[in-house]
């Protein structure tokens, strides 16, 4: 007996000290942790260092100030034997903090420099104190360039004013309706116009500029030479030419053909894409321009012209006269009789 409480005995000392040794003192604690924290630092985006065994990091994502906007990452699925995967981690502009500094003060930023990783707008002086300007800067953007600058104006300025978003929303689908209705690069001249006004009035007046309201002076002054784009079949400005009611579309095979009930003409919808350049009609008759404007060819063909809203000249190919086609021309008769060359018509 006696030597069975012996052996319970000498097992409870064992146990106290096994439960001793897995439980370190608050100093020994201490000790471990600054270790590990000088081990396996690693920078963050901010360039504070990030310790790879907490749960939470306080990142940066905007400047290099602390006291701005700060967000709470969570890194506790990210690390890895060398540091963090890219992939658990959240997007991060590739923008410098001076331009976004810019951006969020309301200051008209280049967006050309927002597509330039790590652009640094206070950089652009040489040795000698002599200005070397970035020729990058000035490109005229075009649309699928501007949205993608634009999305990261968007993100910069929405992480200080969230409530903005809406409002750059209908900005951005204002000059995107601009670039679809007119073409041509007239849109990027209003949004430089509009940025730099907009941080004028911030600057030297203190006030607000709403984006979503379009400025009608500026947008006349840039587009009043423009030619609207409008549909090549019914001259209507609220569709494109493969969307136009007046047509009707049959899928035959792989190809999708369209057909004109005015003209009675079947092509595929592909080609509508190069009509607008073409010296051809449909039907590879010659275009014939008078007074800038086409003249129907469909009118001077022996059925005529039956479409109820022909944005062409009903004019006669060889007079130009209104009150009668090339086919009851009088002077077309002669040439024909005379066996002399007049403009033909398939």
């Amino acid at each position: 007996m006696s030597a069975l409480q012996q052996t319970v005995a000498k097992l409870a000392d064992n146990m106290d000290i096994l439960i001793q040794k897995n439980v370190p003192t608050t100093s020994t604690s201490a000790h471990i942790q600054s270790h590990v924290a000088t081990a396996t630092e690693l920078p963050s985006v901010s360039g504070q260092p990030v310790l790879a065994g907490a749960s939470f990091v306080e990142v940066d994502l905007f400047s290099n100030n602390n006291n701005n906007n700060v967000s709470s990452i969570n890194l506790e699925n990210a690390r890895s034997t060398y540091g963090y995967t890219a992939e658990a981690l959240p997007f991060v502009e590739t923008v410098h903090p001076s331009v976004k500094r810019n951006i969020q003060e309301g200051k008209d930023v280049n967006l050309a420099s927002l597509l330039i990783p790590y652009y640094n707008c206070q950089s652009d002086s040489v040795p000698g104190g002599n200005q070397k300007p970035d020729v990058r800067l000035n490109t005229e953007l075009s649309l699928p360039q501007f949205i993608q600058a634009f999305a990261v104006y968007k993100n910069i300025m929405c992480q200080v004013h969230p409530n903005r978003r809406p409002e750059l929303d209908l900005y951005e689908r204002d000059i995107i309706d601009m670039a679809s209705r007119y073409g041509g690069r007239g849109f990027y001249e209003y949004h430089k116009s509009f940025s730099a006004q907009a941080a004028a009035h911030l600057r030297f007046h203190g006030v607000k500029i709403d984006w979503s309201v379009r400025n009608n002076r500026l947008f006349c002054s840039i587009f009043s030479n423009y030619k609207a784009n409008c549909c090549s079949e019914c001259g209507s400005t609220l569709h494109m030419s493969q969307f136009c009611p007046s047509q009707t579309y049959a899928v035959a095979g792989n190809t999708m053909e369209m057909y004109n009930k005015a003209s009675r003409v079947t092509t595929t919808a592909g080609s509508f894409a190069n009509r607008a350049n073409s010296t051809k009609d449909l039907l590879g008759r010659t275009r014939v321009i008078h007074n800038g404007n086409e003249i129907c060819n469909n009118f001077n063909t022996m059925r005529g012209c039956h479409a109820s809203q022909c944005r062409h000249l009903h004019l006669c190919l060889v007079c130009k006269q209104t009150d009668h086609s090339k086919m009851n021309c009088q002077i077309s008769k002669n040439w024909r009789g005379q066996g002399q060359k007049i403009p033909s018509l398939r």
